[in-house]
């Protein structure tokens, strides 16, 4: 039975991913699963309009590629999906740090291409003991991703055209790391039938937003829709005006979920030129959701100012702001984007 899912209170142990608990597209509590199928909560594949029921499926797939390839792919493949890949290495290297990982689920009507966010997430265990449990909780691994030696360098988004602006250069560097292998695979499952989507949390949306870019140029390919969630600013006004133009030719909208003052949303600073894009869907304190560019300045002002005593002269968390759990970082948590928009989506529907 469909219902309200009960909001979760953010923790130490639940604060970063991977997610154990949570139940992935499930309608209620319990973990009743849907299916793609579902006439009611199934995947609306075919329109390029916004769809709360859609925001939902691509956010609870944004979380759940935080977790081990093996539990990723038993999810999806449980909620009808058929064939998952993972694009990128499981391994993490010899420098400490993950390359960059996408899965693409997908099955003869769609595919789902979702982007993993920081690194941090995939080599916490789930079995931590007691003791490091007791731990102050560690909030570097929000930042390092997009913060990378806090000069948010920008650089040509496409070096043959620099009319498409400029991007976060580490944002570009990882998305040029995996765009051979995810190019052809998106080519072999090209078939004219199957609609495809491109999602992402965190750093992962900052990501499948450049992927998304590169993929408009792809030969007789057809993007149906790019969804985010805790998405950082990625590239500067020339960046947005070509990415916006590039949806609108293929009729597809990008919709940016900001959860209430989720402090990711707001760096790197539009002082570096950095601007956003996309249609804002923001989630207020009460779980509801609406747009409008309102909302957004008042954001990035308190967002700036705790950035700011966030870290020391180094880059480093300070040791008084890592002892807490911030509302501006408890509103960047995932599996609290996934169920306002469930809530949502049972409220409308």
């Amino acid at each position: 039975m469909r219902e309200r899912k009960t909001v979760p209170v953010i923790t130490r142990d639940n604060l970063i991913p991977p997610y154990p608990e949570y139940k992935f597209f499930a309608s209620d509590n319990a973990g009743t699963r849907v299916d793609l199928s579902d006439p009611k909560d199934g995947f609306d594949r075919a329109s390029k309009d916004f769809r709360m029921v859609n925001a939902w499926w691509l956010a609870d797939a944004s979380t759940l590629v935080y977790d081990e390839p093996a539990a990723v792919e038993r999810e999806f493949r449980a909620a009808g999906f058929t064939r998952v890949a993972l694009v990128g290495s499981a391994e993490v290297n010899l420098l400490g740090r993950n390359d960059t990982q996408c899965f693409v689920a997908s099955n003869s009507d769609l595919a789902v291409v979702a982007f993993r966010g920081t690194e941090t997430g995939m080599r916490e265990p789930r079995d931590r003991d007691p003791e490091e449990r007791r731990r102050p909780p560690d909030f570097t691994h929000i930042f390092n991703d997009i913060a990378t030696d806090l000069d948010f360098k920008l650089v040509r988004f496409d070096e043959a055209d620099r009319a498409k602006g400029r991007v976060h250069s580490g944002f570009r560097r990882a998305v040029d790391d995996v765009w051979g292998p995810l190019k052809s695979h998106l080519t072999e499952l090209r078939d004219g039938r199957r609609t495809f989507w491109f999602t992402g949390h965190s750093l992962g949306a900052a990501l499948a937003v450049l992927a998304t870019a590169k993929a408009t140029s792809l030969p007789d390919f057809k993007i149906h829709g790019l969804y985010t969630y805790g998405n950082p600013l990625t590239g500067d006004r020339d960046f947005v005006k070509f990415l916006d133009g590039a949806l609108a030719r293929h009729g597809a909208g990008y919709f940016r979920f900001v959860d209430n003052r989720d402090i990711v949303t707001t760096i790197p600073p539009d002082a570096f030129g950095y601007r956003h894009t996309g249609t804002l869907k923001h989630i207020n304190e009460r779980g509801e959701i609406g747009g409008g560019p309102g909302v957004l300045k008042s954001i990035e002002n308190f967002g700036r100012g705790l950035f700011r005593r966030a870290f020391d002269i180094f880059g480093t968390v300070n040791p008084p702001v890592s002892k807490l759990i911030p509302e501006q970082l408890r509103d960047h948590v995932p599996t609290l984007y996934a169920t306002h928009i469930w809530n949502a989506h049972v409220a409308g529907s």
